[in-house]
């Protein structure tokens, strides 16, 4: 079955098409803040039925509005506004979806556990990159790779190798810092 899966985001929306476990085509939609807010939810939701003519999924699966981050998260939840303008992209996603005729499935925000514990925001996109990177051997926003793990979900492998590779690639980063700030 040919799904269409996608991860709506003011800030950025990733679309993927899959077929069982096949990736077929994946996609980041970043616009400009800059752009009016119904300006970006009509290119966002028109990007979507667009993918829907060319792509022929027989399916949809559509990350649901959340209203912030997990406890211990260090990045902010959103405010009224932000999730008022994302409820309206979400449902004008929705709508040109419905309207193509498809079934929607409306899915919570994947949660990522490694060792028992929730991986935080940050780490999930990462890791979430890393995978889809090792798997397809393309690298992807994490938009991009969001919404393909909307479709073919992490194995706890893939997950545990990923989470290796993240903390090296941190590592190196705050090695990398201090030395700048050494000098």
């Amino acid at each position: 079955m040919r799904k269409i899966l996608v991860d709506p985001g003011l800030g950025g929306t990733g679309l993927a098409v899959c077929d069982a476990d096949e990736l077929l085509y994946h996609y980041s939609l970043e616009l400009d803040p800059k752009v009016d807010v119904t300006t970006r939810i009509y290119l966002i939701a028109t990007a979507v039925g667009v993918t829907c003519e060319t792509r022929k999924p027989d399916l949809a699966i559509v990350e649901l509005l959340h209203g912030g981050v997990r406890r211990g998260d260090r990045a902010r939840n959103l405010n009224a506004a932000d999730l008022f303008k994302l409820a309206r992209l979400t449902g004008a996603v929705e709508y040109e979806l419905k309207r193509r005729g498809l079934p929607v499935e409306m899915v919570p925000p994947s949660i990522m556990h490694f060792m028992g514990e929730p991986v935080r925001r940050e780490a999930k996109k990462a890791i979430a990159i890393a995978i889809c990177e090792k798997r397809y051997g393309v690298r992807m926003s994490n938009h991009e790779a969001d919404a393909v793990l909307l479709g073919i979900p992490a194995t706890t492998g893939e997950i545990a190798a990923a989470w290796g590779v993240v903390q090296v690639a941190c590592v190196a980063k705050a090695q990398r810092r201090a030395q700048r700030k050494a000098r």
